[in-house]
């Protein structure tokens, strides 16, 4: 069983390298990268562990990271699962249809 610091660990590292492939500071290791609620340049917008908000209730709104091109105006939802090896087709899944609603209401 993976808990739930681990599973936040990776999610601060592929921060970590999203921020570095997108121009923003990461600092010196993964490891002591502390995440930024939202980073922002003329690129993109980068938002950590926050809620979005829609006209509609939506009850999967606050995924790990939500990466936001501006040039195209779309957006990439990270939400990061450690399942053992025999669950990640069925949490693959389940973690496209948790947000599915969130994806039409963007």
């Amino acid at each position: 069983v993976v808990s739930t610091q681990s599973t936040g660990k990776i999610c601060a590292a592929v921060h970590c390298a999203l921020c570095g492939q997108y121009g923003f500071e990461c600092g010196k290791a993964f490891y002591d990268h502390r995440a930024e609620k939202v980073l922002e340049n003329e690129k993109v917008k980068i938002l950590w562990d926050f809620h979005i908000q829609s006209d509609l209730v939506v009850e999967a709104c606050r995924p790990d990271i939500v990466i936001v091109d501006k040039s195209t105006r779309e957006a990439l939802v990270i939400d990061i699962a450690v399942p053992k090896d025999h669950l990640v087709i069925t949490r693959e899944q389940d973690r496209l249809l948790k947000y599915q609603g969130l994806a039409s209401e963007m």
